[in-house]
């Protein structure tokens, strides 16, 4: 492998070799004509006003607007239907070169407070924080090896449950990462070291692992997916200590759980 010296990006001979590929490369590309009128459509098409259709949580309403000045999408939320404006998450502030980014948001469901998932250095690599939306304030729940993590609240917003896989390094692999992925449950105020694990790992790197609870904290659900091709679900019942069953396995297909009301699950498949 003539390659393994670029794999220290921070080396003096790496940095030399990628500030000449881009110079070379900028310099190529240049020459090309008609950039000019690319870049200007381009920037038609991917810088727009837009607003998302509200999330409507306790007396809380959330959504987004995306600003064609800016580069991130905004999160807000108001307080009833014709309640103030507030920001809840601008990540166009969070860093000066943009490198910092919002990755998912999950309000419980009195909309007391959100889960969020936020990147550092525009890496797919996440950590969870947990915000108080009234005060604005985040509480002290910092999760790690939250890459593939929502959060699936429980309905009196004390925890929820959420995909961990681990770090990178010894027996794990990046390519068998995500047969490591585990559903865990993290309770609010408690060390998330300590969370205990609801479904254990495949320790199939074709697979990943998925789930939560239903709205009415009744039922449990996990979804292994086999590449983009096949899911399998599974589910338990919540209140009672009991092995998960399998609502659909082994079907060449794919079955995602949209929704349970009322004891019925309602699934979505391409079947």
């Amino acid at each position: 492998d003539p390659y393994r010296w670029l794999e220290d990006e921070k080396s003096p001979e790496v940095q030399a070799w990628m500030k000449a590929e881009d110079e070379y490369a900028r310099a190529e590309l240049a020459k090309l004509p008609g950039r000019d009128e690319l870049a200007a459509r381009l920037k038609q098409l991917f810088y727009y006003d837009a607003i998302s259709a509200p999330l409507h949580r306790g007396s809380r309403f959330f959504y987004t607007r995306k600003l064609a000045d800016k580069e991130k999408t905004i999160v807000y939320w108001r307080e009833g239907e014709a309640g103030e404006e507030h920001v809840l998450f601008d990540p166009n502030t969070w860093s000066a070169d943009g490198s910092k980014g919002l990755h998912g948001w999950y309000p419980t469901w009195d909309g007391a407070r959100v889960a969020y998932m936020v990147s550092e250095h525009n890496s797919d690599e996440t950590v969870l924080h947990v915000l108080d939306v009234a005060s604005g304030k985040d509480l002290p729940d910092v999760i790690a090896g939250t890459k593939y993590a929502g959060a699936s609240w429980t309905p009196d917003g004390a925890g929820f449950y959420y995909t961990w896989v681990p770090p990178v390094g010894g027996l794990v692999t990046i390519a068998e990462r995500p047969g490591f992925a585990e559903l865990r449950y993290h309770a609010l105020g408690t060390d998330p070291a300590k969370d205990p694990t609801v479904h254990e790992a495949t320790h199939d790197a074709e697979t990943f692992l998925g789930g939560g609870i239903s709205r009415d904290g009744h039922w449990l659900f996990a979804t292994v997916q086999h590449g983009w091709n096949a899911s399998d679900v599974f589910f338990r019942d919540a209140r009672k200590p009991g092995p998960w069953q399998a609502l659909v396995e082994g079907v060449a297909a794919n079955f995602s759980l949209v929704d349970i009301y009322k004891d019925r699950f309602y699934v979505q498949t391409d079947d």
